[in-house]
């Protein structure tokens, strides 16, 4: 016992030090902007006055006698540049014009440093945005090691015993596993957490290693958390079996790129908490660039969930990334939905995403949302809307490239229809047969990138 209190303590002890180091960086926020304004005025006053016109033969009747009325054609100055960016010999008051004998080299002066300003202004805004979002990671991190600090359980071990016997009756039958290992938790709670070559369809852990060893345990045994490239003889799968889920979702996806490289990125993954998650993220524009956004946006969120981090901060954190990594604009949309497995509740989280599609027997419905992409605004309006699935539904998320499909019409209906009169439970074959209808539809030329997913789901 004091073991584990001494475990909590010190981990509660280092929460609350990120805690205060996420404090420090929103005070830095906070105050960063609270005088800008008056100090550039402040600045540019002092640059004219006390150096630009210090060796000029009228500074004592400029800045002496006349100081107020100089000073008020300066600022009026100030004002016209302010709102049209830059400042004419012209445009100034018909007084200036006629006292001072530099006016046209001042304006100059006074163009160039309001550049200068701006420049400024734009990477001081930038690392106030950089100070808020380390704020909001080590928030994050503080959050994770609370909730780790709950967790702590000093039951929980390897079992070596059971290790060895699993890895020898596996690799009897063929399995090329190439470690587990069982861990227990409590009285109740059995993870083992394996690894294994990579398979072409992802489906190797659940289809293959799953059963034998349920099997060998004599209880079913399902896939909680998983790490897969879904490419064959390329890297590795790492996957957590437990003691098995109340619903199981199968899924398929099927892409068309617009260009050789396709824009549009997905994941599919399941938590160890016991939910799936699927996100796909379409890339401003289409090709290289769009597929750099929406991947970072994809495995940032997969990333960050599979932690520990909550939804809210996870999406937060994509959008300010994507803020900072480039000084051009740079967005994607991000449709993200949580199947939770053992009560078949739906999450659903659209930031800037078509529409989604839920199919009931003939019935479809469909999930929208208004929100802007990540990316483009600083904060981001996280709203999440709750369905209660059965088994045997159907959901079909899709990219903006194959609601566009239609010239003629509109993609929600077209797509409803579609899934409607279909009779497909498949869902990777249903999943081609929407990206086919979806080409049909614009005789084989694409006008974006199209990605459809399909899950359908069962009692386990």
């Amino acid at each position: 016992m004091r073991i584990k209190d001494t475990a909590r303590n010190r981990i509660e002890h280092l929460a609350g030090v990120f805690d205060e180091l996420s404090s420090t960086f929103m005070e830095e926020t906070g105050t960063g902007s609270q005088s800008g304004e008056s100090a550039y005025l402040a600045y540019l006053y002092d640059e004219i006055s006390a150096h630009f016109c210090t060796n000029c033969s009228r500074y004592e009747d400029c800045w002496g006698r006349n100081c107020y009325t100089t000073s008020q054609e300066i600022l009026d100055i100030f004002s016209i540049i302010e709102s049209c960016g830059e400042v004419n010999y012209e445009d100034c008051p018909v007084s200036f014009r006629r006292r001072c004998i530099y006016g046209r080299e001042m304006m100059g002066t006074i163009n160039h440093l309001f550049d200068n300003l701006r420049i400024n202004e734009y990477w001081s805004g930038r690392l106030q945005e950089s100070r808020s979002l380390v704020s909001r990671q080590l928030q994050g991190i503080s959050q994770v090691m609370k909730n780790l600090a709950q967790e702590i359980d000093v039951r929980t071990v390897i079992d070596f015993e059971l290790r060895e016997r699993l890895l020898r009756e596996v690799r009897k039958r063929g399995l090329d596993i190439k470690d587990l290992s069982p861990v227990r938790s409590g009285e109740q709670q059995l993870y083992i957490n394996t690894i294994m070559p990579a398979c072409g369809d992802g489906h190797g852990c659940e289809l293959q290693v799953g059963p034998v060893i349920s099997g060998l345990l004599g209880e079913k045994m399902e896939v909680c958390d998983k790490k897969c490239p879904r490419i064959t003889g390329k890297g590795q799968c790492e996957f957590t079996l437990t003691r098995a889920f109340n619903y199981r979702v199968s899924s398929g996806a099927a892409q068309v790129g617009k260009e050789q490289i396709c824009g549009d990125s997905f994941t599919i993954a399941t938590l160890k908490e016991g939910k799936e998650l699927v996100a796909l993220s379409d890339g401003m524009g289409v090709g290289e660039k769009a597929c750099s956004e929406s991947q970072a946006a994809v495995r940032l969120l997969e990333n960050l969930l599979s932690t520990g981090f909550d939804r809210e901060t996870a999406l937060q954190t994509i959008n300010s990334v994507l803020m900072l990594r480039t000084t051009s604009e740079s967005f994607a949309t991000l449709d993200m939905l949580m199947i939770d497995l053992y009560t078949a509740e739906l999450d659903v989280i659209k930031v800037g995403s078509a529409p989604s599609f839920i199919k009931r027997g003939q019935k479809v419905g469909v999930v929208t949302s208004n929100s802007v992409p990540i990316g483009i605004l600083d904060n981001l309006d996280v709203i999440s809307e709750k369905r209660a699935l059965y088994p045997r539904d159907i959901l079909v998320m899709i990219s903006d490239g194959v609601l566009e499909a239609s010239r003629d019409v509109g993609g929600e209906y077209w797509i409803q229809e579609f899934l409607a009169h279909v009779d497909e439970k498949d869902p990777q074959i249903l999943a081609e047969m929407i990206i086919n209808k979806a080409l049909s539809l614009c005789h084989g030329q694409p006008k974006d990138d199209m990605t459809v997913i399909c899950m359908h789901i069962e009692l386990n």
